[in-house]
């Protein structure tokens, strides 16, 4: 049997709920005072209030944290000074470089200018220049350790991947706290529909009880009848009284979601809600169920469980880069200008190459064993995040369908009630019953239509839960 969609339940709920225009007699007139449907409601939440702004907020550290990992390939400016002030020898030098690190092969571009005066002994006659000094450009990069990963690109790709991750768990912040405050919501709207429910039944029983009134002062009754009716009448105003109480304090759990500079909460007042359209979004159907199941697959805690992955594979990578050699290569053009020595005058082409490799690299060794247990740790916390996240979306499928089946089921329960009670009613005025009967009849619509509204505002719920699993709530 084809599952009927939420809006089509709060439809048949207003049209059973009758007697609105009675129940306004009892409740004030608010027309003049919006009530915000739930896109609006969601709306002020993610725009105003101090919690998303806080999320936000928290988001900064790690845009601040990739700029830090970017600095590292900045341009930096170096200079050396080197002087010798006593001795048979004097003479000092300075040198000027740009340096411009590359991400590629732990490679630097860099070039220098540096001059010299004085007299050198012959082993720092490298120091020395023409007049006009000596001017080079260079590159230095990694052949074996660091060609394909360092700390510094490892740290620049997991800045990047930190902020994907706090932007998935952003988003499942923001997601569970809309879910608290529409939960919030539907408590209000659940008593509010239960208070102009009651308001209803005890219109209809003032007016029964004109009718029985008129029949004690003809005598066609015992005055004991309308004691009767009375206290029957006092139970409705109890269980009245009750849900006043639990409105009241639904009211006060959603002011604190409701957070508008200036403005009051407009749940405060005491609204009629029979004929109002609160836009609800989160109608489903089994065609958008589905769309939601393909796309859990996008679900931000299996984005925050894979960038963790991702971010512990690039540490792999490093720990791994640690167990190769060093060898790095310096290339180096230089040539100088002015007058000096005739040797300094060619242009210069050097080459340098350094290789090392620590014996045992037991220190390498241990933190690739760490990083590789990690990582698999990582990769198992995804495998049951993946399942336990289907889990619960099928069991939220499963609630949702019994919702809505339940909602039916009361629906049709409580039509055979009212039936029942206008039955009895006929009865009564005829003589074959009681009023006994009658105002247990009319007890038992009571209880149906409450019932009722719980029913649709537990398929509501329902729905709620599910987009809420699938974190789709902030998307509305």
């Amino acid at each position: 049997m084809m599952l009927r969609r939420i809006s089509v339940a709060i439809g048949l709920m207003a049209s059973v709920i009758s007697g609105a225009a009675s129940a306004q007699s009892q409740v004030p007139d608010t027309a003049t005072q919006h009530i915000p449907s739930v896109p609006e409601f969601i709306h002020t939440i993610a725009n105003a209030h101090p919690y998303l702004q806080l999320i936000e907020q928290k988001g900064v550290k790690y845009d601040a944290s990739l700029v830090m990992a970017e600095s590292e390939f900045d341009i930096k400016l170096e200079q050396d000074v080197a002087m010798r002030l006593t001795g048979y020898y004097d003479g000092n030098q300075v040198a000027q470089r740009a340096v411009k690190p590359l991400a590629g092969m732990n490679a630097k571009l860099y070039t220098e200018y540096r001059v010299a005066g004085g007299n050198f002994p012959v082993y720092e006659q490298q120091m020395d220049t023409l007049t006009g000094g000596e001017a080079s450009i260079g590159v230095s990069l990694s052949l074996l350790r660091n060609r394909e990963t360092d700390s510094r690109r490892t740290a620049l790709t997991n800045a990047r991947v930190a902020i994907e991750q706090w932007q998935a768990e952003a988003s499942l912040m923001r997601n569970d706290f809309i879910f608290k405050g529409l939960s919030q919501y539907l408590k209000w709207y659940e008593a509010t529909l239960k208070i102009a429910t009651v308001h209803d039944l005890i219109d209809t029983l003032h007016a029964r009880r004109k009718g029985l009134q008129a029949r004690v002062d003809n005598g066609d009754l015992p005055a004991v009848t309308l004691t009767e009716f009375d206290a029957s009448i006092l139970e409705q105003q109890l269980a009245l009284a009750t849900l006043e109480q639990s409105r009241q304090v639904a009211v006060q759990s959603l002011s604190f979601f409701w957070q508008v500079p200036g403005e009051s909460t407009p749940f405060a007042a005491q609204h009629n809600v029979l004929g109002l359209d609160i836009n609800w979004p989160f109608s489903l159907n089994q065609t958008y169920i589905q769309q939601l199941r393909t796309a859990l697959r996008q679900h931000p805690v299996i984005q925050a469980r894979a960038a963790d992955v991702a971010s512990l594979t690039n540490e792999q990578r490093l720990a791994k880069n640690q167990l190769l050699p060093t060898l790095d290569m310096k290339a180096a053009v230089a040539q100088d200008f002015g007058s000096g020595p005739v040797n300094l005058e060619d242009t210069e082409t050097k080459v340098a190459l350094q290789f090392s490799y620590p014996l045992g690299n037991r220190k390498a060794k241990a933190k690739l064993s760490k990083a590789d247990a990690e990582l698999a740790a990582s990769k198992l916390e995804l495998n049951l995040a993946e399942q336990k996240l289907r889990q619960e979306f099928e069991q939220a499928v499963v609630q949702w369908e019994q919702s809505q089946r339940v909602a039916q089921l009361q629906q049709q329960n409580t039509k055979v009630k009212e039936e029942l009670s206008w039955l009895e009613q006929q009865r009564f005025e005829k003589g074959d019953s009681d009023l006994f009967k009658l105002n247990a009849r009319a007890s038992q619509v009571m209880n149906a239509r409450l019932k009722n509204v719980e029913a649709v505002i537990n398929a509501m719920y329902a729905e709620l839960s599910l987009h809420w699993v699938a974190a789709r709530l902030a998307e509305v």
